[in-house]
């Protein structure tokens, strides 16, 4: 942008030694899923090309949809076999071929293409039932990555551990000057550890440690969920609305052993919409509840529409954060989605405002629910 780099096209740009490229540039390539209007200088209103484009690479061709992600897995790493169809020939070509970020893929690791999942939307559920565009530098790009964190003699997760630290920042692709912190106070009833890796200038991140063996045969562990996610709806993985992870780690101890899985996620801006409401109520500032409450309903409405009404699992105040500066409301907790449950999310949300009423009082728990349905409801054309 604002500048010329030396006549290459967007073909030669990927191919381009960095010799040839202004320092600090980076080479992004940006997909767009459908010919309609972009703002700015993306797209015209008929899906060609803006002259600044068609000048920059010699073509008026309306741009194509988005190819194709991929899963991608180290050689040797702890994955369970999901139904994956394995590119054949060099998997750093195909991923490059295929839309995956230049150099994601390393010689031996395998591609798996997730099934494309398709459901009757109607109504008034069409128009959330594709993921929102979404910003290229999304951190993993969109895409779910597999490796091994070896964690040595001591066979625990311990990131304050010279050896471990600078393995762990390495293969996050973080200065080794970036700082690991636990998280204090709650972290979670499942998780044995929760982290954030900080960086001036870089966003942050959270790393959770969790379990890696089921608890029965047929449940699956959160790692393998979120695999099975990737597979069933790999839009969701670009979705801001919802924290899902894009690295995963089998953390390998004594004799190969697997001991954890340690889950990547972007932090997440903003509070717990438990702690917000809290503060609202205390300062008297129930009108912005109520409002918030109507909005989460349709967004909770937008979720269920976009991906064929599965539920999140564990839907209640606590796994819901809200960022007042840019009134986004985001899912964390993302570990159960589609996991079958007793509950749906809206009856398990309404429960939860139940258990929230005792520090408060019942009627709040009624004026609640009464703006979370009608959000919902709203939203849904109900």
């Amino acid at each position: 942008t604002g500048g010329s780099l030396g006549g290459l096209t967007p073909a030669g740009l990927a191919a381009a030694p960095s010799s040839q490229l202004p320092a600090g540039a980076n080479v992004v390539q940006v997909t767009v899923s459908s010919p309609k209007k972009v703002r700015g200088n993306c797209a015209s209103s008929e899906g060609s090309p803006p002259p600044a484009m068609q000048a920059a690479t010699g073509s008026t061709t309306p741009p194509q949809r988005a190819p194709p992600q991929f899963l991608v897995a180290r050689p040797g790493s702890h994955l369970p076999q999901i139904t994956a169809t394995a590119k054949a020939g060099a998997p750093q070509m195909a991923a490059q071929q295929h839309g995956y970020p230049v150099g994601a893929a390393k010689s031996g690791a395998s591609l798996m293409r997730p099934s494309v999942v398709s459901g009757g939307v109607t109504g008034r559920c069409q128009h959330f039932a594709q993921a929102p565009s979404l910003v290229p530098n999304l951190i993993g790009g969109g895409g779910l990555e597999m490796l091994e964190l070896h964690l040595g003699a001591e066979n625990t997760f311990t990131p304050t551990r010279p050896a471990l630290r600078a393995q762990l920042l390495e293969k996050l692709q973080r200065p080794q000057t970036s700082n690991i912190a636990a998280m204090q106070g709650f972290r979670g009833g499942l998780n044995e550890g929760v982290w954030f890796v900080t960086c001036p200038g870089l966003e942050d991140l959270v790393l959770k440690l969790v379990r890696c063996r089921r608890i029965a045969p047929n449940i699956l562990t959160e790692a393998e969920n979120f695999q099975k996610l990737f597979q069933e709806h790999s839009a969701a993985f670009r979705d801001p609305m919802l924290a899902l992870p894009f690295k995963i780690f089998s953390c390998v101890g004594r004799g190969g052993m697997k001991v954890n899985d340690l889950i990547v996620m972007r932090r997440v801006p903003g509070e717990r919409l438990a702690e917000w409401i809290a503060r609202k109520w205390h300062t008297s500032q129930l009108a912005h509840i109520w409002q918030l409450f109507e909005r989460l309903g349709a967004r909770l409405a937008e979720y269920h529409c976009r991906y064929g009404d599965v539920q999140h699992g564990d839907f209640q105040p606590s796994n819901i954060f809200y960022d007042e500066e840019t009134d986004d409301l985001c899912f964390i907790d993302m570990g159960g989605m589609g996991v079958p449950t007793t509950e749906t999310d809206i009856e398990h949300f309404v429960k939860s405002l139940n258990l929230l009423s005792q520090s408060y009082d019942q009627q709040a728990a009624v004026e609640g629910e009464l703006h979370f349905k009608q959000g919902y409801q709203r939203a849904r054309g109900r």
